[in-house]
């Protein structure tokens, strides 16, 4: 029962290593940056010396 278990480890292993070698789909992960909020005359008080 281990071995078995093990050859199906393994398998989907490789499968998951090559399945874009096979013909599926890329996974594709989106990365989206943060708003850039506008510059306000003036500043913000609290970065402000003094």
């Amino acid at each position: 029962m281990k071995k078995l278990l093990l050859l199906v480890s393994i398998g989907g292993l490789v499968y998951w290593l090559l399945k874009d070698r096979l013909g599926g789909q890329p996974d594709e992960f989106v990365f989206t940056e943060a708003p850039v909020e506008p510059q306000v005359p003036g500043g913000d008080p609290a970065n402000t010396p003094g």
